[in-house]
């Protein structure tokens, strides 16, 4: 894509040469084309000294062919798993003469394992959706990365729970296994919000597939080694996202330059209004899904509960309860300390995510007895917990530790599962010792810290270590250019439909202001470096080459010198209308 340039500096057109715009009255676009420049008459009212003339190139390729790496990634990556399946996997086995039959398993699990489906391809994804010009990608390699962590998983964590802990010679493929490969989704989404728009899909594929291994180590060494409490995956998936994610998301952004690099000072670093009400719809699946997501593995058959603990028989429906009442504890602990930090205004950013930090906090404690008071006072603390680090966190590891943090998984993920961890063991101390790993609660609380000191150690570790392969081994060591961040145009096709929008970052001037002119593609404006209008300044650019006129109004920017557009020219014109008054983060 040819980039625009400064006023003053229009590029030599080749084909006839643009009539000048009479002074004293609007004039209509003249548009004259030959090959694959676009001359178009310009009338900007109350700029008087600026050249009426813009000059539109039409580019033959919106973006140069990315690698063809992705593909082959992919592709090497399935035949892989796809032989280690056919010669180590098998179908679950049942003992039909005890019940346990595979109907018995579809019932008991089934609905669960749908739920924690939603959860992760609908909830995750939709929640990554606040990045106005990465929507797309939020999305779309949110589904790409899960399904090929699933299958991974499936392999890795089958092979430390069946064969690594149970001793077995294959492994038994059932909707259990599956439920925790979906796990294993979880924190792979989890530590991708926290490198979304930083990475090259080639470059997140390969850092998920890494992931794998050492969450199923962490898991094996949280659940067998050190019994932790954590049903609901607070440790083995929240803080181990949390903490894969923000190392690796150190390495991908250089460490102590990330926040001028890819922070939240980035102009395409944020959120439009529509974006913000398309990830509230991931929230609001996430808040009515979380108590399947922390129960789905509580459940017993019903040939085993005649002979198990009042604690085994009550695991599922106190995870249920405690888990929901959490949620609720959190969303209004979310909005009082919104408004109040906010002097009375809320965040979306706070209601999108610190809403949802009572299931990230309960999931340890989920199985216990904390009682609805406890639950909803362990919650509306995770909420406020999370809302502070929003507020306050976020800027401290973007400028004293050079740790970006995209989509903030530290404050909903990260601060409130350390948190919760401590609650299940502070609240094991009044339990009954069925409820617990260990004969006492003193001791189920020595072992929640011990399980938290280890897979944070594990999560930082093995997410430097693994950025820093895949940076290597794809991009010689060099991190993404900053001008490439957060931008779907990189990686995808933009719809063809007709123009529906005109988005615009509004960036001081002399600097490249991006826009894109509705979903028909991306290309770059130049501002002046010598003149900011007034805010009452108005003017018209007649700049589509579909014979319309965009028109921006109250424009605190002058209008540009040259304008790139892709070589989409055959859509439907509009007319759009753009009020730079209204904050960045809201066009």
């Amino acid at each position: 894509m040819i980039a625009g340039r400064a006023s003053g500096a229009a590029p030599e057109a080749k084909g006839p040469a643009p009539s000048k715009v009479p002074t004293g009255g609007p004039a209509e676009p003249d548009v004259g084309t030959t090959g694959t420049q676009l001359v178009l008459n310009t009338e900007f009212q109350g700029i008087d000294f600026l050249k009426p003339e813009v000059i539109v190139h039409i580019s033959e390729e919106a973006n140069p062919a990315p690698s063809r790496a992705l593909s082959w990634s992919l592709i090497g990556l399935t035949a892989a798993c796809i032989g280690l399946l056919l010669g180590l996997c098998s179908y679950a086995e049942f003992d039909l003469a005890a019940g346990d039959t595979p109907n018995e398993q579809t019932r008991l699990y089934y609905s669960w394992f749908m739920d924690v489906n939603v959860m992760i391809f609908v909830g995750f994804g939709f929640l990554m959706t606040f990045l106005r010009r990465y929507s797309y990608s939020a999305v779309g390699l949110n589904m790409l990365a899960s399904c090929l962590i699933v299958i991974e998983a499936v392999l890795v964590v089958g092979a430390t729970q069946q064969v690594w802990h149970l001793g077995a010679t294959s492994i038994h493929v059932g909707l259990p296994l599956l439920i925790n490969a979906l796990f294993a989704a979880a924190a792979g989404m989890i530590a991708f919000g926290a490198v979304i728009g930083k990475t090259t899909p080639t470059q997140l594929i390969w850092l998920m597939v890494l992931m794998v291994p050492f969450y199923a180590i962490n898991q094996y060494v949280v659940v067998y080694v050190i019994k932790a409490l954590d049903l609901g995956g607070t440790i083995v998936i929240h803080i181990f996202g949390a903490y894969f994610g923000l190392a690796a998301s150190f390495v991908f952004s250089r460490g102590r330059t990330a926040a001028t690099s890819f922070g939240i000072t980035h102009p395409k670093n944020g959120a439009a209004y529509l974006n913000d009400i398309l990830s509230m719809v991931g929230t609001l699946f996430l808040f009515l899904y979380w108590p399947s997501f922390n129960a789905a593995l509580a459940g017993l058959p019903t040939a085993m509960m005649a002979g198990s603990t009042e604690a085994a028989q009550s695991a599922q429906f106190l995870s249920v309860v405690n888990t929901f009442l959490s949620l609720c504890g959190a969303t209004v602990a979310t909005f009082a300390v919104s408004a109040l930090i906010g002097g009375g205004k809320l965040s979306m950013v706070h209601v999108q995510n610190s809403t949802l930090a009572g299931g990230v906090a309960m999931g340890a404690a989920c199985s216990l007895r904390v009682s609805p008071g406890g639950c909803v006072i362990v919650g509306a603390l995770a909420g406020a917990l999370s809302v502070c680090g929003f507020v306050y966190g976020t800027p401290l590891l973007e400028n004293k530790l050079g740790v970006t943090d995209t989509c903030g998984v530290h404050n909903l993920h990260g601060m409130p599962a350390i948190y919760g961890a401590v609650v299940a063991g502070i609240v094991s101390l009044w339990q009954h010792n069925n409820y617990l790993m260990y004969d006492t609660g003193v001791m189920q609380l020595g072992y929640q810290f011990a399980a938290i000191a280890c897979t944070i150690g594990i999560a930082v570790a093995s997410g430097l270590a693994s950025a820093q392969v895949v940076l290597l081994a794809t991009n010689r060591g060099s991190v993404m250019d900053p001008e490439t961040a957060f931008e779907d145009s990189e990686w995808w096709f933009l719809n063809k439909e007709p123009f529906t929008a005109l988005e615009l970052d509004h960036t001081p001037p002399g600097s490249m202001a991006s826009f894109q002119v509705g979903r028909s593609g991306v290309g770059t404006l130049a501002c002046s470096p010598s003149f900011t209008p007034p805010h009452s300044a108005v003017h018209s650019m007649h700049a589509s080459p579909l014979h319309e006129a965009h028109t921006f109004r109250r424009c605190s920017h002058p209008p540009p010198s040259s304008v790139d557009l892709p070589g989409h020219t055959r859509a439907r014109p509009s007319r759009q209308t753009v009020d730079p008054l209204v904050r960045p983060s809201e066009v």
